[in-house]
């Protein structure tokens, strides 16, 4: 079984994306942050091969969020959702090492596409 961490402060995304991905991937668990805190304790604890990491956040943002991960060792792919459409920032988030970058609200379906892209190189 892999585990796919998922940080979003807001309720109705996490579950959205935690049914997309493991009604998709029978094998997979998905974990759920409500911040970046949590999300840091959650991911050296369980150890996702996929991170999902929501950009604005109270307390650390998902860049923040991302350095402290990278920071803990950990070399999970991420993958950003915004409300964001700033293209300079967004490209700005690929020069971080962001695998993908997902508009909120997203389609459940471009999710898993994403996910899919970055599982199968994995695999």
């Amino acid at each position: 079984m892999f585990k796919v961490l998922f940080v979003d402060n807001d309720a109705t995304l996490r579950m959205i994306g935690k049914k997309a991905i493991e009604g998709h991937w029978d094998d997979c668990k998905v974990v759920l942050a409500v911040n970046g805190a949590e999300a840091l304790k959650l991911a050296l604890k369980e150890q996702p091969v996929l991170i999902i990491l929501d950009l604005i956040m109270p307390g650390f943002d998902g860049v923040e969020t991302l350095k402290k991960l990278r920071e803990q060792g950990s070399q999970a792919p991420v993958i950003f959702v915004t409300a964001r459409e700033d293209a300079s920032e967004l490209q700005a988030y690929s020069n971080l090492g962001v695998k993908a970058v997902l508009q909120k609200p997203f389609v459940p379906r471009t999710l898993l596409e994403e996910c899919s892209k970055i599982l199968d190189q994995k695999s």
